[in-house]
């Protein structure tokens, strides 16, 4: 029996956002095959499958599937498989659409490889082996190993296999049943490769790493080049599932690769950043990699030496998002990086914001202030082209900052503090609100009306231009943002989901929590009835009728982080700020509700 698997086809056009820099993933790459030089197949965590053709440069999205897939595996430009959730699912149009195999036997997948042929190698859970025979059908292999398997690892002339199991490796050479059982690593094996001569590598925890001449008789430590940087100790390591050159590609530390040679020799390569590289596959005279938040890059030989290149860009968290009037927005991400774009968010003008930046905001074109986390104040007057240090509080953890214009505005953080300047951050008076926990957000509707919010839940705003704070709300968890629809009228949301709204300045409340459990991170109003609020895990929800309901955007395809939102002047045109630089354009309400 064939099941077909539903995809998201609409992909994002179904939420009515485009992502602004389309070669960028946020989520973590788990799994890479390349079939030929003309295509690579990439999926990632999310369920989405991506094909390239340049070898991992850029990157056009095939399907998406409804639930998570760790591993793909394509034999043929056309011709693919995929584990999901233990069941096996094929494609034969190259990754467009996928259709659910029937189990062999009924038994959940655990891995699958393939034989020096191009066929298909399953693993079961349970502990049994089945290689593809034609269409849908598969043929078991031997008897079933005990203890089930956890991976398996094929030689490339299909002359041996090895199959991690409890903590242990299972080898056999071809033509041969029986199994002989090893033991390399006192903590269990993680992974185990093949090498060139019949060499075995078996990697673990704690930066284990043992290789066998003999078919797993007898183990060595692998001796580490002391030229090249070790990563830390407390690391899991595993090998990718093809060799390089020779080498075993050994993946787990955070920036960086290793290589180990069939005599033992390892060597580590530093690729430029702290993501983690999760898989691997040769692609004509390179190997492409793939990781953490998107990350791509090539692995070249060049002599003896081995060259890494990272492919695409990996974008870091962001901090702020803004617009001015009808097409003007700027946006800047926790890595100092500000970028400008003058057509509502299609293209980006690189610029730059400080170090350590956690809130940045203009009030127009050329004026800016940006609050670093080390404390500091930041101002420009020529559109973030320089910077100068406006203040610094060395004893205060400020969380967020408002301007409401050029001259006016308010700093908040630790122990309720309240930083306020009316000379556009020349001089500042310091108060404190009766709180002894963080406020977190902080908002102005003119010079003297103001609200903040933050730990337990709490609420508190000014009638005189943040002088004095009375609380108008406490309770259990936090509260992250806040939009003011007028001076009475007052939007918060926070941890679990949780909106709460006022129409009386803060007398009275009542709860407009979106359907979710986890946090919300930023809110905004486009009028009196469209709202947005962002969160965790991909979630974005919008009222189209004043809190009253929330509905979930659908089709972003993304667990990353949503941070921050903003929409431009008279329009529902809007953007979505998440972790590692993902952004989405366009209009989040015209998507239909289901």
């Amino acid at each position: 029996m064939i099941l077909h698997l539903h995809f998201l086809m609409l992909g994002w056009l179904l939420a009515g956002l485009t992502p602004t820099d389309p070669n960028l993933v946020p989520d973590d790459f788990l799994s890479v095959t390349c079939p030929d030089e003309d295509a690579c197949y990439l999926l990632e965590a999310s369920g989405e499958l991506f094909a390239s053709a340049d070898g991992g440069l850029t990157l056009q999205a095939r399907s998406q599937l409804e639930s998570l897939a760790p591993k793909v595996l394509f034999t043929g430009t056309l011709h693919g498989w995929m584990i999901s959730r233990g069941r096996l699912w094929r494609s034969r149009d190259g990754g467009r659409r996928f259709e659910a195999l029937a189990q062999p036997d009924g038994r959940a997948i655990a891995d699958i490889c393939r034989d020096e042929a191009g066929r298909l190698v399953l693993a079961t859970a349970d502990g049994w082996l089945y290689r593809h025979v034609e269409d849908a059908r598969f043929r078991q292999e031997g008897p079933k190993i005990s203890g089930g398997i956890r991976q398996i690892a094929m030689a490339s002339d299909g002359s041996r296999l090895a199959i991690a199991n409890d903590g242990s490796l299972l080898l056999r050479r071809l033509g041969e049943k029986a199994w002989s059982h090893s033991r390399p690593l006192p903590r269990g094996v993680l992974g185990a490769a093949w090498l060139a001569r019949g060499a075995l590598v078996a990697t673990g925890c704690k930066r284990q790493v043992r290789f066998s001449k003999d078919l797993g008789k007898t183990w060595q430590a692998a001796r580490v080049d002391e030229k090249s940087a070790q990563p830390g100790p407390a690391i899991c390591l595993w090998p990718a599932s093809e060799e390089a050159w020779g080498h075993a590609l050994l993946l787990g530390a955070p920036g960086k690769l290793g290589l180990l040679s069939d005599q033992g020799n390892l060597r580590w390569i530093d690729t430029g950043h702290k993501r983690i590289w999760r898989a691997a596959a040769r692609h004509g005279q390179e190997i492409l990699l793939v990781g953490d938040g998107g990350a791509r890059g090539v692995l070249r030989r060049r002599g003896h030496d081995f060259v890494f290149k990272a492919l695409g860009k990996v974008g870091a968290s962001f901090v702020a998002v803004g617009t001015l009037g009808k097409k003007k927005a700027y946006r800047a991400n926790a890595e100092g990086l500000l970028e400008w774009s003058e057509d509502k968010g299609l293209s980006w003008t690189p610029s730059k914001a400080p170090e350590s930046c956690r809130q940045l905001q203009f009030v127009n074109a050329k004026r800016g202030f940006a609050l670093a986390g080390t404390g500091q104040l930041y101002g420009t007057v020529d559109g973030g082209q320089n910077w100068k240090e406006l203040v610094r509080w060395d004893d205060l953890f400020m969380k967020d900052m408002y301007f409401l214009d050029a001259r006016y505005g308010w700093v908040v953080g630790s122990s309720g503090a309240v930083a306020r300047t009316k000379d556009g951050g020349v001089n500042w008076t310091l108060d404190r609100a009766d709180f002894d926990r963080d406020f977190l957000a902080v908002r102005f509707f003119d010079r003297r009306r103001g609200w903040a919010v933050g730990e337990k839940q709490a609420v508190f705003s000014s009638v005189d231009g943040g002088r004095t704070w009375s609380q108008k709300l406490r309770g259990r968890g936090s509260l992250r943002a806040l939009a003011l629809l007028s001076p009475k009228r007052v939007f918060v949301a926070g941890d679990q989901g949780l909106v709460m709204e006022t129409k009386d300045a803060g007398k009275t409340w009542q709860p407009r929590s979106a359907p979710t459990d986890r946090a919300l991170m930023d809110l905004i109003f486009v009028d009196d009835l469209r709202g947005m609020v962002v969160g965790s895990e991909g979630r974005a929800y919008v009222t189209a009728d004043g809190g009253e309901t929330w509905h979930r955007l659908r089709g972003l395809a993304t667990r990353a982080r949503f941070t921050r939102a903003a929409c431009f002047a008279g329009s529902s045109h809007c953007l979505l700020g998440a972790e590692r630089g993902w952004m989405l354009a366009g209009n989040p309400f015209q998507q239909e509700r289901p």
